[in-house]
């Protein structure tokens, strides 16, 4: 069981984004730690804790390797790695998860939504995928090194106020080619509106327009049949013309 570290940060008295119905790390993806409610982390030896190192779009352990130790553990808007005690490129032969975490501290009916698949597809052992709701295991998942069409699911789950949802990136003997493309998403009671403004409106319909054109984009997918087409649509256009969020 993981043993998640103790810190004020990680217990928030409301959701820090206004009439947050959607939220996904595509778009919501920060600089700043918290920022959308979404947490940069990494494990090692079974303790969670916060990456303090932001590069250029992405978050870091210590990922330099003239500093010693390094790692090559890191998460960006959709990808992620892990570092093992079996690496390569200089880096410390350390076992670390890469971990995404949100936590709105808002008691409720939610939708979790991912898509996960190796981006280096070249080499490897391939990677385990883990969606975690609080020490509860809701998917593991077992990529091959080679599977670029990767899994997509959908959860619906109520969440609790004190429990933080993580979705975690683990190597198998290696890291070697460890790098893996993800999406992850959580909807609340107004999957429809796109940009959290509390209406349903054409700025919605641009940003579902663009999930559309991509098909995969899971922020479109109102039916979790892990694509965003005509069904989903469907589904849209009476939220749309409704306008207000129930």
């Amino acid at each position: 069981m993981l043993r998640t570290l103790t810190s004020a940060l990680f217990i928030s008295a409301a959701c820090t984004t206004s009439f947050a119905q959607v939220w996904d790390i595509s778009r919501d993806f920060s600089a700043v730690q918290e920022e959308h409610d979404w947490r940069y982390l990494y494990s090692q030896d079974g303790v969670q804790q916060f990456m303090h190192n932001y590069a250029p779009e992405y978050w870091n352990v210590q990922y330099d390797p003239a500093v010693n130790p390094s790692y090559w553990t890191n998460i960006s808007k959709d990808s992620m790695h892990p570092n093992s005690v079996n690496t390569s490129g200089g880096r410390s032969p350390v076992n670390q998860q890469a971990v995404l975490g949100w936590k709105c501290g808002a008691s409720a009916h939610y939708i979790i939504r991912y898509r996960v698949y190796k981006s280096n597809t070249g080499c490897g052992d391939g990677v385990l995928w883990e969606v975690r709701k609080g020490a509860g295991l809701l998917e593991l998942v077992n990529l091959p090194f080679n599977d670029n069409i990767g899994h997509a699911a959908s959860i619906e789950t109520d969440i609790d106020i004190a429990q933080l949802v993580t979705f975690t990136l683990s190597p198998l003997v290696n890291d070697i080619c460890d790098t893996t493309g993800y999406q992850a998403a959580i909807f609340g009671s107004c999957q429809f509106d796109l940009n959290r403004d509390g209406l349903v409106d054409d700025a919605d319909f641009s940003i579902f327009i663009g999930a559309y054109n991509d098909l995969v984009t899971i922020s479109g997918d109102f039916n979790s049949d892990g694509f965003t087409n005509d069904a989903d649509f469907l589904l849209f256009v009476p939220a749309y013309n409704q306008l207000l969020c129930p």
